[in-house]
């Protein structure tokens, strides 16, 4: 039992036995120093696996949060596009209503010119950015730009709109008087009835002394006699007195023009015809000795000279 005691040894023992003729060596390690240095090499691993661990972690919360940003800017901008998206649409809109108002007022000046005989040049929408000083440039801008770009293009549109709508209402009482204009000159006598030479005017003649109560004007057999302004067919009547064939069209305020000597009649009493429209064709009826129109206009029963008329 003693022996037994005395040969357990607390420490390891090597032996290195060299190639040549070096001495043998023999190491021992006592086991406590073995103990602590698998402890410490358990430590130190156990350490570096967790330092391991925790960069691994770090390197994902790390890049989590770099998508995680990436994902909200994406979002940002989505949700930018959509906002000035939804906004190009109204202005698109609201460019549609202006274009309209545009094209509505264009044809309206242009029918108030043409009633009182006067055009004027169209004040387009450049015209007006460039009189408030909001010209835009047609070359595409960075996305930076899209918010003061849409509030220009926005401050433009109400101000194109606001423009648009007072110059409609304007035209519009502008057309009313342009239309009431047009209605008075439409029936107020102008011009000739046939195109020539006037051969007898208005007033006395020596020769015969009478009183001319209209105006001659000789033309081939069957030239085409228009009215000289709008009115309603009073009378249409053969062998009216020494007149002939007679076409009398009553007009605006009383007054009367009168077309004498046809030879054939084209309109019936009652009938509306527009200034310009063919009403006869000249003749030689009553008395007269060669085919021509005898034109007069007549404020209610008294002759008045038809070239004191605007022609």
């Amino acid at each position: 039992m003693l022996l037994d005691r005395r040969s357990k040894t607390r420490a390891f023992t090597m032996m290195v036995v060299p190639h040549y003729d070096s001495p043998v060596r023999i190491v021992r390690l006592p086991f406590a120093v073995l103990y602590g240095a698998l402890v410490l090499l358990i430590l130190v691993g156990s350490m570096l696996g967790q330092m391991v661990f925790r960069y691994n972690q770090m390197e994902a919360n790390i890049s989590n949060l770099r998508q995680g940003s990436n994902r909200r800017v994406v979002d940002l901008q989505r949700e930018m596009l959509s906002t000035y998206s939804k906004k190009l649409d109204t202005l698109e809109s609201q460019y549609a209503i202006i274009s309209s108002y545009n094209d509505y007022t264009f044809n309206l000046k242009n029918e108030v010119g043409e009633s009182v005989g006067v055009l004027t040049d169209n004040q387009g929408f450049e015209q007006i950015l460039a009189d408030n000083n909001l010209q835009f440039d047609k070359n595409p801008k960075p996305a930076a730009s899209m918010p003061e770009t849409v509030n220009k293009l926005e401050q433009a549109g109400k101000l194109i709109f606001n423009q648009a709508s007072e110059r409609a209402r304007s035209l519009t009482v502008l057309r009313t008087y342009a239309q009431e204009y047009k209605d008075l000159r439409d029936r107020t006598p102008s011009g000739l009835p046939i195109k020539g030479k006037i051969t007898s005017f208005f007033g006395p003649r020596d020769w015969t002394n009478s009183f001319h109560e209209g105006i001659d004007i000789p033309a081939p057999m069957g030239t085409p006699i228009h009215a000289t302004a709008s009115g309603e067919i009073v009378r249409v009547e053969e062998n009216y007195f020494g007149w002939g064939t007679t076409v009398d069209i009553l007009h605006r305020d009383g007054i009367i023009t009168r077309y004498a000597h046809c030879d054939r009649t084209l309109v019936q009493k009652g009938e509306f015809v527009r200034a310009g429209q063919v009403i006869a064709t000249v003749g030689e009826t009553g008395n007269a000795d060669v085919p021509h129109v005898h034109y007069e206009i007549r404020m209610g029963k008294v002759a008045v000279d038809p070239l004191k008329f605007p022609f």
